[in-house]
């Protein structure tokens, strides 16, 4: 479900959106950088989103795949 938010975020915002991204220190950061691309999140969504940036170092090319599929977590 995640995924789809990414995607839906990157779309709205392009390809610099993870540098916005990476500011949320909070669930409620998360939430609010979310909405202002008009992507809701829920506070689970926030949770896991912050879990994922947290605690993967991806660069932006990486994450761009995984929003459009190009990387299958195992």
């Amino acid at each position: 479900e995640i995924l789809s938010k990414i995607e839906e975020i990157e779309k709205k915002a392009g390809k610099s959106w993870i540098a916005t991204v990476q500011k949320a220190k909070t669930e409620a950061d998360l939430i609010k950088i979310a909405s202002e691309y008009g992507v809701m999140l829920t506070k689970e969504q926030a949770a896991e989103g912050l879990k994922l940036l947290n605690s993967l170092e991806l660069t932006e090319t990486d994450l761009s795949e995984i929003a459009g599929g190009g990387i299958v977590f195992k």
